[in-house]
């Protein structure tokens, strides 16, 4: 019997499930079985590269054809969100802002990598000796939450600066002491910035990193031609950066929404937005390629939309990922190393075809 899903609360300096609802999962193990013999059979020891997906959903729940994709890819390996943290002002601590539902048994088939989202502010809040407790919180957190799924490695995704560096390192410090005790490796996302200035903002003490090759432009500026993966702006990084001193394997998007503006503001992303939902011309003008503007208020997507308010249709396609692969390599530790894509969506598979996904995977290859 497993847990489908939980209501939390924060409270006595714990984080405690205060309701759940369970359900038992029917052919898991038959599932797991069967994944099982197909990794045994991949060969995958022999790739230098290995493909994974994020999978950044509030609830684990794998459709069919997201699975199917993921069983002709042979791909076991993801990425899942556990848990977003934040500064509470009125607790004064950090606290989960989201925390993923799952019937764990819907882990089995797969190897799965918890992922932790921490703001900078966790760190300039957190007093230095909060730190040890906070890591810990979150270890034994990651450990209930994963339950007997196949975890050997964790990851913490925190935009750290300057300023933050020294609290975030000590954390980092204290989350491996914690998985130590489980032998489990832990990584850290690196963005472009902290990729290219380890000097200013130090290399994390951890066995590895990911580099986040996405969000490269400024998703605030109507002016940008795409936030998501903006070319221009990340051959800026890829100028002058050398070696990074920790192993990293490479992140890249495969998502797309929209960006919706009011009053010359970004005031909301709509994910999976895509042009057909904007072919009514009694409610949306195209004014550039696109690039849409509301003429009469309407809903989209369950969000109102006002006359006047303004969208920016972001994507990527399959050569802006070649360009950066082929960019990144020479800059990248040749050992063997993954190639992970954000997120898993059937939504967003079209922008990946299976065979395309595996050209990458092979350009990618030392």
């Amino acid at each position: 019997m497993k847990v489908v899903s939980c209501q939390w609360a924060v409270g006595s300096g714990q984080w405690a499930v205060v309701s759940c609802q369970w359900a038992v999962g029917s052919g898991q193990w038959a599932v797991w079985g069967l994944a099982l013999l197909v990794a045994g059979c991949s060969g995958k020891a022999d790739h230098a590269v290995e493909p994974a997906f994020y999978y950044w959903k509030s609830r684990f729940n794998i459709n069919v054809p997201e699975r199917e994709y993921l069983e002709r890819a042979d791909i076991d390996l993801l990425y899942v969100k556990f848990l977003d943290i934040d500064w509470d002002e009125n607790r004064q601590e950090a606290v989960p802002t989201s925390m993923l539902s799952a019937d764990t048994s819907a882990f089995l088939p797969y190897r799965i990598i918890p992922c932790v989202f921490i703001t900078n502010r966790v760190f300039i809040r957190t007093g230095a000796d909060q730190i040890p407790i906070l890591a810990r919180k979150i270890g034994y957190k990651i450990r209930d939450m994963a339950g007997k799924a196949r975890v050997e490695e964790i990851q913490i995704d925190c935009d750290w600066t300057e300023t933050t560096r020294e609290a975030f390192f000590r954390f980092l410090e204290e989350i491996r002491k914690n998985a130590a005790e489980k032998s489990w490796k832990v990584s850290a996302t690196i963005r472009l910035h902290q990729w290219k200035f380890p000097d200013r903002t130090g290399v994390p003490p951890v066995d590895k990193g990911v580099l986040m090759f996405y969000n490269t432009g400024d998703v605030a500026d109507w002016q940008e031609p795409n936030s998501i993966l903006n070319l221009e702006t990340a051959g800026d990084y890829l100028d002058g950066s050398g070696k990074y001193p920790l192993h990293l394997d490479l992140a890249l998007p495969v998502f797309h929404w929209g960006a919706l503006f009011r009053d010359d503001r970004l005031v909301k992303l709509i994910n999976n937005l895509d042009s057909r939902l904007l072919g009514d011309t009694s409610r949306f003008i195209k004014i550039a390629e696109g690039r849409y503007e509301v003429i009469k208020s309407t809903y989209l997507e369950g969000y109102y939309l006002y006359s006047g308010d303004r969208l920016r249709l972001e994507n990527v396609d399959f050569r802006q990922l070649e360009t950066i692969v082929r960019e990144t390599g020479a800059k990248l530790d040749p050992a063997d190393r993954r190639l992970i894509f954000y997120h898993l969506d059937s939504a967003n598979l079209s922008v990946l075809p299976y065979e395309s996904l595996k050209d990458l995977v092979d350009s990618a290859a030392p």
